[in-house]
């Protein structure tokens, strides 16, 4: 098969034989494939939704959403079938690809680090986040904050930049997804404060007053995306973003008379 599912040709004991089909899927051939869909005798290309009548080049029937590849809804893929398919007989997909010609053999050939530019699609019609996963929690660095034992005010833990360097890897529970999120740059910890401190002791009279320790911490949040679209299909993808706190790092202890 080619890039789009449709069938080149068929390999057997007597060597390969290669199917004649036009880019619109018209062949003598009744067990080719058409992006991936078979024939059907009378029918055309069977799809999810509708038949594709290839010596037509038409849709059998109109597209149940309506409109979503423009006016003409019995058009296959608005005619750009070099480059598009339709998974299920519902909207378009257009896959952007660049080939690249051998100067020797003149032959088209698809490099091998080519990556998928653009996707056309039907109109989204919802985005929601199914799933959020959160990294563990990462020193921020710089100087603690003390909570002085018999005070009122809580520790100042100064604003910061912080050179955020985090990567880490999730699977989504009940779908086959998983998804390795990384992030570097850097982010400003607006700095903030603790809670007071009160020693175990506080009706002792002291000798030295001591106090706890905070220091900034941070972890990344990666909410995981479901798109949906009027055909139906879904594509998941990920946001990240930095989460601020403070923990405890240690104890000086009091000193009493």
């Amino acid at each position: 098969n080619d890039l789009l599912g449709s069938t080149l040709g068929a390999k057997s004991a007597a060597g390969y034989a290669p199917s004649k089909m036009t880019a619109f899927g018209e062949s003598a051939d009744p067990s080719v494939f058409f992006t991936g869909k078979p024939q059907v005798d009378g029918l055309g290309y069977a799809f999810c939704f509708r038949n594709y009548r290839s010596d037509q080049g038409k849709w059998q029937t109109a597209d149940s959403l309506g409109y979503p590849d423009g006016w003409n809804n019995f058009a296959y893929v608005n005619n750009n079938v070099l480059q598009s398919l339709d998974f299920a007989g519902l909207c378009e997909l257009v896959e952007l690809i660049i080939y690249v010609q051998d100067p020797t053999t003149g032959l088209w050939t698809l490099p091998v680090h080519t990556n998928i530019l653009e996707w056309k699609h039907c109109a989204k019609v919802s985005d929601v986040i199914i799933y959020i996963a959160h990294s563990p929690y990462y020193d921020a660095g710089g100087a603690l904050g003390m909570a002085i034992c018999g005070t009122d005010g809580g520790a100042l833990v100064a604003a910061r930049d912080v050179p955020i360097n985090v990567s880490f890897s999730f699977s989504v529970p009940g779908l086959p997804l998983s998804f390795s999120p990384t992030l570097n740059r850097i982010e400003t910890y607006g700095g903030g404060y603790s809670d007071p401190y009160t020693c175990s002791k506080p009706d002792c009279e002291h000798k030295e007053y001591g106090a706890k320790y905070y220091k900034a911490v941070y972890n990344v949040i990666s909410e995981v995306h479901e798109e949906t679209y009027a055909c139906q299909e879904k594509f998941y993808y990920t946001q990240e973003r930095v989460a601020w706190g403070i923990q405890e790092d240690h104890i000086r202890e009091c000193v009493y008379k």
